[in-house]
């Protein structure tokens, strides 16, 4: 399903009123015609179709709407229409008062019984969207909100249960730019919907708009379509199309490093910084050497693949449990080579300010589902300390929330054949036997004395030019 299907599936279904996070609507995607065209104005084009005009509002532009679609009379009637329910386009309010002047005015706006109509007789409706929504309703405990901001959350609230809202036909999409910002009351009473970011079958599209709009762009021998749409996918356009613009106006060639910093900024933001892409290219000319290390990389390598192939009911989750030194992490980075499937590197997602680890915790899985491939943690027991005995860690319960959410995480059966977590740890007997019990452990041993003479041997090639391995 593409971003607008998924967008205008909940009003297809009945709901009309939403909460939008994940890909950003000033994302860069295709129109009908294959022309490369920011997101929002395909959205403009769909609601056109069903007969509903899009209001923009923020607190920096303030409401704004597209009339270039429509008759000399059609936008004044639209302009009345907003005039008379007190939505105008600019005020010399404060963002805050103004912002519950446009909920008051959606409030009456919803309730009316005459609406205006299009040239061939339709109805005319609306399409809401309010930017930022987080910046009007932030998620602060209530003692800290100012009364605007309590009034619009009370507001928000109670167009979310109008039912002239739905006898109205319009649609209103609280838009988030953070993720898990928004008021938790709002949250509670009106359904989140997640936009994904542009998978391989969309980026493959956008490939071919972007060498159609940008035909002089340069890009190096041996960089396929495939391999590109292997690296972008699932990030934003943006990111593609920028460097296919400064390859024509600079005439560099443009390599796959490119790509690959621009994936690793690119997921770096959306999680907020618990991801880091692993680029897996960087051990290409390495290679571990010992028996001890056959095994544990037979079962990782047997898990990439499957988790390629996208079978279910393989091994999802592996901790290599070892000694400091013996190539754990080398191992996990080598598997997911091996099976040429994307790897993350998963950061902690503990934060300083109340409720900010779990939200991003809940970003950071929802990412890398998102993402699919092979999520890494180095030192499960650091990145999530929590020992046997089952101390708080005297942080008010936040790690045993966090515990809590990779435990669930790591039994959703839906996830097989999706998304797999190889963790490395030092000190397997600090983790929790609850948290323990989702894992399957696999030792990995000390190198054995025979086995020194080739470790030195490999080490000594990876060090070597490619040319000369």
């Amino acid at each position: 399903m593409n971003a607008i299907q998924t967008l205008f599936n909940p009003l297809d279904e009945g709901k009309h009123i939403i909460i939008q996070t994940g890909r950003d609507l000033r994302d860069f995607t295709i129109d009908e015609k294959g022309r490369i065209t920011p997101l929002i104005e395909v959205v403009r084009k769909e609601a056109l179709k069903r007969g509903l005009i899009l209001i923009e509002y923020s607190r920096s532009s303030g409401i704004t709407f597209d009339a270039s679609s429509l008759t000399k009379t059609e936008a004044q009637d639209v302009n009345n229409v907003l005039k008379s329910m007190g939505i105008t386009k600019s005020t010399n309010e404060s963002p805050d008062s103004e912002f519950v002047q446009v909920m008051r005015g959606l409030l009456r706006l919803v309730q009316a019984a005459n609406y205006p109509t299009f040239r061939d007789g339709r109805q005319i409706s609306f399409m809401i969207l309010i930017e930022f929504a987080e910046h009007n309703a932030p998620d602060i405990q209530p003692g800290f909100l100012s009364p605007e901001q309590m009034v619009s959350i009370e507001l928000a609230s109670k167009l979310s249960k109008s039912l002239g809202l739905r006898r109205s036909g319009s649609y209103v999409v609280f838009s988030e730019a953070r993720e898990g910002k928004l008021n938790d009351l709002l949250v509670k009473q009106i359904d989140v919907l997640r936009i994904q970011q542009p998978d391989s079958d969309e980026k493959k599209l956008f490939l071919k708009a972007l060498k159609n709009r940008y035909p002089n762009a340069k890009i190096e021998g041996g960089l396929t379509d495939d391999i590109i749409i292997n690296i972008t996918s699932n990030t934003p356009n943006r990111g593609m199309e920028q460097i296919f613009l400064s390859s024509t106006k600079t005439g560099n060639t443009i390599t796959s490093t490119q790509f690959y910093k621009k994936k690793q900024e690119d997921i770096i933001s959306i999680s907020e910084k618990t991801l880091e892409a692993v680029d897996t290219g960087r051990i290409s000319n390495q290679k571990l050497a010992g028996r001890n290390i056959e095994r544990p990389l037979y079962i990782l390598s047997k898990a990439a693949n499957s988790l390629r192939n996208g079978k279910s009911g393989t091994i999802r989750n592996i901790i290599l449990a070892g000694a400091p030194a013996t190539g754990k992490t080398h191992l996990v980075t080598q598997a997911a080579a091996m099976a040429k499937i994307q790897a993350f590197m998963i950061n902690s997602p503990k934060g300083s300010l109340v409720g900010e680890s779990e939200r991003k915790t809940k970003l950071m899985l929802a990412t890398l589902k998102e993402q699919r491939g092979i999520g890494i943690i180095d030192e499960l027991e650091m990145v999530l300390p929590m020992n046997r005995n089952g101390s708080q860690n005297n942080d008010s319960g936040v790690t045993q929330n966090l515990m809590g959410q990779l435990q669930t995480f790591l039994s959703d059966s839906s996830l097989e054949g999706k998304v797999s977590l190889f963790a490395t740890s030092n000190k397997p007997g600090n983790i929790s036997a609850a948290m323990l019990s989702r894992w399957n452990v696999v030792p990995v041993l000390m190198p054995l004395k025979e086995d020194y003479p080739l470790i030195v041997e490999s080490i000594f090639k990876s060090m070597l030019p490619k040319d000369n391995n």
